[in-house]
């Protein structure tokens, strides 16, 4: 096999400029978020205490159905707690529409740990606006206003996510999820690449393969996967040999002290060491990743 890295062909690439963009969150989510985070410790307790240290995640054991064993429903517990603090980082109405769909009895969708969260009286009280979601509109609106130009790709890991922030985006914008057809699909793409009043594409993580946005000037990460290459996928709808601009800007927005800002620490040294094995420069002994109950641990207490 013959590898050539982005190094190799960058002469036909556009500049690529990344840019950390941490965010203050709302004090009453950062105190439902240490809320959850203690919670997601004495998760890890129990099933450390089960001799799960290595054991696989599994989140689906905790979704629409009871867990098959004792074993399954704790690691089910670890994951619903971190899926639940991203939810939050995210937008505290993800919780409460994850929590509303496990109690309508005919859904098999849904969090028991948000229903939870939800009949505890700790999802009441928060707003349609938080600071992550206004800082995400004011940079979209600064990226439009400096060059008619400018075109926005946003992803979001979370579909609701994607229309809350459709209902705030005041330019004409395309979305792109799991949901739309084919041809849906289709008409978004060209709408985006030939539409100068379409300005801003809405994807899932499913719009990040496959997707070519070459008239693209900015991507913006509203939130992170936990996977380095679903994050590099995204970056690659705008980072072409066809791109439009001779320069683009890849944003990363996180709520600071979240478990957003852990995962963008993650992701970033994934990088690395992905490169490292990839040119034949990786050493075991300065570490590699693993993703187990105990360095789960290392990662959510890490300053």
């Amino acid at each position: 096999m013959y590898r050539k890295s982005r190094e190799d062909i960058k002469e036909w690439l556009p500049e690529r400029i990344e840019i950390e963009v941490p965010v203050p969150l709302d004090p009453d989510v950062m105190k439902l978020h240490d809320h959850i985070r203690a919670d997601l410790s004495d998760a890890i307790d129990g099933a450390l205490s089960m001799g799960m240290g290595g054991g696989s995640f599994d989140i689906l054991q905790h979704y629409g159905a009871a867990p098959r064993d004792e074993r399954m429903g704790a690691m089910g517990q670890v994951m619903s707690r971190l899926l639940a603090m991203r939810m939050l980082s995210a937008h505290p109405h993800l919780l409460r529409l994850s929590a509303e769909e496990f109690d309508t009895q005919l859904s098999r969708r849904g969090s028991e740990y948000a229903s939870a969260l939800l009949a505890a009286g700790l999802l009441d009280g928060f707003g349609a606006d938080t600071t992550k979601l206004s800082a995400l509109i004011e940079m979209v609106e600064e990226i439009l206003d400096e060059d008619p130009r400018h075109k926005v790709v946003i992803f979001s890991y979370f579909k609701p996510m994607l229309a809350m922030i459709g209902r705030r985006i005041k330019a004409g914008h395309a979305l792109i999820t799991g949901d739309v057809t084919g041809m849906a699909r289709d008409r978004a793409i060209v709408r985006f690449n030939t539409d100068p009043t379409c300005r801003v594409f809405l994807s899932s993580d499913a719009g990040a393969y496959g997707v070519d946005l070459n008239q693209g000037s900015h991507v913006i990460n509203y939130d992170l996967p936990w996977s380095g290459g679903a994050l590099a996928q995204r970056i690659a709808r705008i980072d072409r040999t066809n791109s439009a601009f001779d320069q683009i800007q890849v944003m990363y927005l996180y709520g600071q002290g979240t478990i957003e800002a852990r995962m963008f620490r993650m992701l970033s040294q994934k990088a690395k060491v992905a490169r490292a094995f990839l040119d034949g420069e990786f050493d075991a002994k300065s570490g590699g990743l693993k993703l187990d109950l105990e360095s789960l641990r290392e990662f959510l207490d890490s300053p």
